[in-house]
């Protein structure tokens, strides 16, 4: 799916069982790549290093669960907010990710 990143923002996020759980704040990019993958409820601009943690673990969503984006970006499935514990320490312990730059500054 192609879609300008400035269309995402603002947009309310919807589980694949048509649950509201958050709105679009923040676009992650790996720049390497060239696509989105993570979504954030908060925005991350002002937000200290350890704010930045706590945003990426309890109010992100992985790109991968989106399947689709239209008026509403709607998941994959019951989707939450939020990564689980083993993506969390798989992302902090490689310093991988479209975010480990974003996470040295």
């Amino acid at each position: 799916m192609s879609i300008k990143i400035s269309d995402i923002y603002g947009k309310p996020i919807f589980s694949g069982e048509g649950q509201q759980v958050g709105t679009v704040r923040d676009v992650i990019i790996d720049m390497e790549e060239g696509k989105a993958v993570r979504l954030t409820t908060e925005e991350m601009s002002r937000l200290s290093k350890e704010e930045v943690r706590t945003t990426l673990k309890d109010k992100s969503i992985l790109y991968d669960r989106v399947r689709t984006v239209g008026d509403i970006v709607l998941l994959k499935g019951s989707s939450r907010v939020g990564r689980s514990s083993r993506e969390t320490r798989s992302s902090e312990n490689t310093g991988s990710g479209s975010f480990g730059s974003f996470m040295s500054r």
